[in-house]
């Protein structure tokens, strides 16, 4: 089995049957367009070429020459293009993300084991004191950054990198996540997790872990539920009706 990494081990919270689905489709998850987050990767920390498409559609001959000629770049329009260099040049400005952002980069971890499975993953930044990851979001205003990260499961892929990290002799015990927002003026905020914050996430991220070894111990990988459930709410008078096309049920 290959290793586990934490963008796979993610999907598991949604249901066994998920994480089977990409981890059996990996590599034509791969094979997406890249996007303008990518970009914005590529240009602060290396990575990708970046090309733009100035044609005016993406379908046809045009832009299947042109996607096969640049195959495994960030192929971008114009007005994606401004955007990833208004991030960049965001980022670049805010003297602490900088910093923050300043290390060993795309760091492809040695494997490590845990439990006896092997594990894996590749961190944006990385200093003998911390790890970061740089994430490009709709907002970065902390309070609804911080509500968003959560539900994003940020906390456990920066405890899931400390954890491995620390495993092949690491002695990084900081984690950071640089924000930046993906229209203009592309707002930065640098966030320093705390403590309490990535013991949450370790404590997340190892819950996902273990049922993700008694799937593959039983080799069984259900759905949401395994029986019938009771399909019944408190306020079902109040809830509102909906008609014609959002109907998806024949």
């Amino acid at each position: 089995m290959d290793p586990v990494r934490f963008s796979n081990l993610k999907a598991i919270a949604q249901s066994p049957a998920h994480y089977l689905h990409r981890v059996r489709n990996y590599d034509s998850q791969k094979g997406r367009p890249l996007t303008v987050g990518t970009a914005v990767h590529s240009m602060l920390l290396g990575g990708a070429a970046i090309v733009v498409f100035s044609g005016a559609t993406r379908r046809g001959k045009e832009w299947d020459a042109f996607k096969a000629e640049h195959e495994g770049a960030v192929i971008l329009s114009r007005s994606e293009h401004a955007a990833a260099i208004g991030m960049a040049n965001a980022v670049q400005r805010c003297k602490p993300a900088l910093e923050l952002l300043t290390g060993e980069t795309e760091v492809e971890l040695p494997t490590w084991k845990l439990c006896g499975r092997e594990c894996g993953g590749r961190v944006d930044v990385r200093t003998p004191r911390r790890v970061v990851e740089l994430k490009t979001s709709v907002t970065a205003q902390p309070d609804r950054f911080k509500r968003l990260a959560t539900r994003m499961a940020y906390h456990a892929q920066l405890a899931w990198y400390l954890d491995g990290n620390a495993e092949s002799g690491g002695t990084a015990r900081e984690a950071y996540v640089v924000a930046v927002e993906s229209s203009p003026p592309f707002v930065v905020t640098p966030m320093q997790l705390t403590e309490r914050m990535i013991d949450a996430g370790r404590k997340l991220y190892r819950l996902w872990f273990e049922q993700l070894l008694s799937c593959e111990q039983a080799n069984e990988w259900p759905g949401y539920v395994q029986d019938i459930i009771d399909f019944d709410l408190d306020d079902a008078d109040d809830v509102e009706l909906t008609f014609g096309e959002e109907e998806d049920v024949a």
